[in-house]
């Protein structure tokens, strides 16, 4: 996209998993703004006393179904998704003090507002308001999993999330993104849209495949420009590519049985 990692000074996480947390190590100069409900949800979650379930196992799969696909165990509890990786580098940031610890509602530069929406997705998920020159933009990462369920009022992640909590978040977003006279989702940015980049989910309808130096797509990974800062210049190539790629997903790694560890209750000695 020709933007230089170095020149990020600002880093909102949604939250601590490692899809929305991931690499921040990229990001030498960049101070990352952290609740502080979210580091107690990192050690509840790494302290989880069930030994099935860890917060480091990411992809825990089970039997592999009839048709020879995995279904992702893990993923489906609270306790999942801070693997070692990405709690070393959220706490490498703040013990170079390249951190910002928040409790709850923060301005941190004019027009950036960080909103709590404590246990819409993890017990320290928090929202961002962007003043932009398309109006006032709200990203929810997974709290906003979904746009049309944002848009449908239905709820997400039901076994991660505490669905009154998300849905004040949906309202949060009609009222901060809104008029009196047109209160419509358009400006409230979900994380895993099915939708993004086509004509029903309005707001990435500006996207493009991401290529490198000699036009080979990068693993149908795309861009989407949103908005564009008054003194910036579009990213958006003159002449886009966007024929879409279907990714295939690569082979599971074999499941392997998990280690015997003397301290834990019910486990063999």
């Amino acid at each position: 996209m020709g933007l230089n990692p170095d020149d990020v000074t600002r880093i909102v996480i949604g939250h601590g998993h490692w899809d929305h947390a991931g690499q921040l190590d990229q990001f030498q100069n960049a101070v990352i703004y952290v609740q502080r409900e979210e580091l107690r949800a990192i050690d509840w979650a790494l302290n989880y006393p069930d030994p099935r379930i860890s917060a480091w196992n990411t992809m825990s799969l089970g039997p592999p179904n009839p048709n020879g696909t995995y279904n992702n165990t893990c993923a489906r509890t609270p306790a999942c998704g801070y693997p070692p990786k990405t709690v070393m580098q959220i706490a490498g940031k703040i013990m170079s003090g390249m951190a910002q610890v928040v409790d709850g509602r923060t301005e941190i530069a004019s027009g950036l507002i960080i909103h709590p929406a404590f246990r819409g997705h993890t017990y320290g998920a928090q929202l961002l308001q962007v003043n932009t020159p398309s109006g006032q933009l709200v990203f929810g990462s997974d709290t906003y999993s979904s746009w049309e369920g944002i848009r449908d009022w239905n709820v997400a992640n039901i076994q991660q999330t505490d669905t009154v909590q998300q849905f004040l978040a949906y309202q949060k977003c009609y009222l901060l993104t809104g008029t009196p006279t047109d209160q419509t989702p358009q400006n409230c940015i979900a994380a895993h849209e099915p939708l993004s980049y086509s004509d029903g989910y309005p707001i990435t309808k500006n996207w493009w495949n991401l290529v490198d130096k000699s036009g080979t797509k990068l693993n149908c990974s795309r861009a989407a420009e949103i908005s564009i800062a008054n003194s910036d210049t579009s990213h958006m190539p003159s002449s886009p590519d966007q024929t879409k790629c279907q990714m295939a997903p690569a082979t599971p790694p074999p499941v392997s049985a998990e280690p015997t560890n003397p301290g834990l209750p019910g486990q063999r000695r």
